[in-house]
């Protein structure tokens, strides 16, 4: 199994933290006969020199470890290619939205039709064919 904590502290180096407190310190410091070791916040694992950090223990990093660390990283994976679905939908939509503009251009433009008078064009059009269709339905031929 990966551990994430191991594999980000790799990536991106590891965070070391000396507290104010004594208790606290002591709890992550150890001293070896190559000189102080300080615990990595992130992984677990003891370092050499000084730490990065120092200050109370309420001013130390929050630094996302084990699950949170690797659900962290699927968030922002699924943030990715959410967005990489929205630069494709904008680049399959915009041809259509400039096909339809230029349709929609050329309908406004044509004489019989305008903005204003589309409902009157298409109105004068048809009323002439159905009132023939019912002239000739209702004329009745002598038998």
């Amino acid at each position: 199994m990966l551990d994430w904590s191991l594999r980000h502290c790799s990536r991106h180096g590891h965070v070391t933290y000396r507290p104010d407190e004594t208790d606290l310190a002591r709890g992550l410091s150890s001293t070896t006969d190559l000189g102080d070791v300080w615990r990595c916040l992130r992984c677990g694992d003891f370092l050499l020199g000084e730490p990065v950090g120092s200050g109370p223990a309420a001013a130390a990093p929050d630094v996302p470890r084990g699950h949170a660390l690797r659900d962290r990283l699927i968030i922002r994976s699924l943030a990715v290619e959410r967005a990489a679905r929205a630069v494709m939908l904008f680049i399959g939509a915009y041809p259509v939205w400039r096909l339809k503009s230029n349709q929609t251009r050329s309908w406004a433009s044509s004489p019989t039709r305008s903005a204003r008078g589309g409902y009157e064009a298409f109105k004068a059009e048809h009323a002439s064919e159905s009132l023939l269709t019912v002239t000739r339905s209702a004329t009745v031929e002598p038998s």
